[in-house]
């Protein structure tokens, strides 16, 4: 964050937005300078580096900027007072020696050598000496290297914060980086609420279709309802599951600085979320009166911020981390997601550990492992909040001796998470969507869905909202007419037709396969074995391989 006098916003009716950099030359070329200042900063004195950052104030930028880059680099700086001395006890003594004043230079000398004498240093030392501890008297002493590119992006991410230090309200929505984020709402105690979004596809029956807009939770009660943005705002609109609100500085009646600082220290976690977008309501003053402006940023305007980068998942104990690679190396059809998005409970979120996506199909999984008493106590009483329409199978350790009826489908195990019940688990709710599929691809009318000779089942089946499984069977169960199952194709009966005849003049496999790959078949073998031929094979040189029929009977 930076000093408030430095913000640089611009306004627009209603809006009201920092003046981003961006890494265009003269940016790049702007931060390349000053940060090279820096870097040629050791030993010097903190007023010879800013003297030489004063000069490019005069040049096209405002001051405000170069005031702002320079806030960043110092904080990336070490200065430290370089005196064998303590100045002030030096100056107390010149000034009791002189009685504040010398009459001639002569006695001034004088002074000096005596309080020299005293402290053990030289006389021509004691002016030197005398003022070191001033900020503009310090020394570099070290400095933390950044690239021009960094640079720029801090600056950015600073002008947010000190902006939304001005708020009254802030919403986000984010993909990524759900429990991170709570945790430091929970941290730096920020009031919040939290409001599913209606409406989200390929969600959990907790979170999906059908899910009611306003369900929403809260760290505290939220503030006036005219302050508050409005949902479904900014780009991405409908892909996030849920949106975020906390409390601004300027709602809160004591301690907005302290918030506010709080509020700022939570936007680097906001912004790590993958895609996110924030939208705030900030007080701006015009001729002496407040006005409410809006501010809004999203992560697809590419706006140059810090990136939180994971080089490695994140887990919060090795159970967790030996469960997730086990998994892994099933190699199910499920695919498995670490901290998922937060279900709304009660008065608080929770974050589960793991979510198992397959389809449309969402289950979540909760570890309950050696915890602290206290810990195991809150989190007992947070599950059994968790509402019944949230998909849920708890994992839980039977040496905690848990007694208490637990949500979803509960897994016992001992010192580590077993994957066969929770397979069993996942291999159920699999066959019951299966079915569920199979039910809605038998009423679909798929005759006015299929153009073209040759459709791929997969994309076919994407544009249904079926899965490609569900599909195939009610293929093969109740054909198209005019239409056949070949493969992964539904391949109209004339196409079928032009195909064999090219099939039927040619023996060699080598020759065939560029033949059909030129007519949209990239694998030649099931339609092959569809229109009765077989592929002869003379040791393993794909050149002498023949395309034979299959003999009868």
């Amino acid at each position: 964050m930076l000093p408030a006098e430095l913000l640089i916003a611009k306004r627009c009716r209603e809006t009201i937005r920092p003046a981003y950099v961006s890494y265009e030359p003269h940016f790049m070329e702007l931060a390349e300078s000053m940060i090279s200042v820096y870097e040629g900063g050791m030993g010097k004195k903190r007023s010879e580096i800013r003297s030489q950052l004063r000069v490019l104030e005069d040049g096209i930028y405002d001051f405000r900027l170069i005031r702002g880059l320079e806030a960043l680099l110092e904080r990336r700086s070490v200065f430290v007072t370089e005196s064998p001395v303590d100045p002030p006890r030096l100056r107390r003594a010149v000034f009791s020696a002189s009685g504040g004043f010398a009459a001639t230079e002569g006695e001034r000398q004088r002074i000096l050598e005596g309080v020299a004498a005293e402290f053990g240093i030289a006389a021509g030392d004691v002016d030197r000496y005398l003022w070191g501890d001033l900020e503009d008297e310090q020394v570099m002493k070290d400095f933390e290297p950044i690239s021009p590119m960094g640079l720029l992006e801090a600056y950015n991410l600073s002008l947010t914060q000190t902006l939304l230090f001005r708020s009254t309200v802030l919403t986000f929505r984010v993909k990524q980086n759900w429990k991170r984020i709570f945790r430091s709402i929970k941290f730096l105690n920020l009031m919040y609420s939290i409001e599913r979004e209606g409406g989200r596809e390929g969600a959990s029956s907790g979170a999906g279709p059908g899910a009611s807009s306003n369900n929403t939770s809260s760290g505290t009660s939220p503030g006036p309802a005219s302050d508050r943005p409005r949902s479904g705002s900014g780009s991405g609109s409908g892909s996030y599951a849920y949106s975020v609100t906390v409390e601004g500085p300027t709602s809160m009646i004591k301690m907005t600085e302290r918030y506010g600082t709080n509020l700022a220290k939570l936007i680097p976690e906001v912004i790590g979320g993958g895609e996110w977008e924030i939208r705030a309501q900030i007080v701006s003053r015009w001729k002496g009166e407040k006005r409410l402006l809006t501010f809004e940023l999203s992560s697809l305007e590419g706006v140059p911020l810090p990136a939180r980068t994971r080089t490695e998942e994140e887990y919060d104990s090795s159970l967790e981390e030996s469960f997730a690679r086990r998994f892994k190396a099933l190699g199910t059809k499920w695919r498995i997601l670490r901290e998922p998005e937060p279900i709304p409970v009660g008065s608080t979120v929770m974050i589960p550990d793991f979510a198992f996506e397959l389809g449309g199909r969402r289950i979540y999984l909760e570890i309950v492992g050696f915890w602290t008493p206290e810990y195991l106590k809150r989190k007992l009483a947070k599950l059994q909040e968790v509402g019944a329409e949230t998909d849920l199978i708890v994992a839980a350790d039977s040496s905690l001796g848990i007694t208490r009826k637990l949500p979803g489908r509960v897994v016992f195990f001992e010192k580590e998470v077993p994957l066969k019940p929770i397979l069993d688990e996942l291999e159920a709710a699999e066959r019951e969507e299966l079915r569920r599929e199979e039910e809605e691809a038998a009423r679909a009318d798929l005759k006015t869905k299929i153009t073209g000779e040759c459709v791929r089942v997969g994309d076919l089946a994407a544009g249904l909202g079926l899965s490609e499984d569900a599909l195939a069977r009610r293929l093969r169960d109740r054909p198209v007419e005019g239409y056949a199952l070949v493969g992964d194709c539904l391949m109209s009966e004339g196409k079928l037709g032009e195909l064999a005849r090219i099939i039927a003049g040619e023996r060699r496999l080598s020759a065939l396969a560029p033949r059909l790959e030129a007519e949209g078949i990239s694998d030649p073998f099931p339609l092959l074995a569809y229109l009765g031929y077989q592929v002869r094979w003379h040791g393993l040189d794909r050149d002498a391989a023949e395309v034979v029929r299959e003999p009868h009977g």
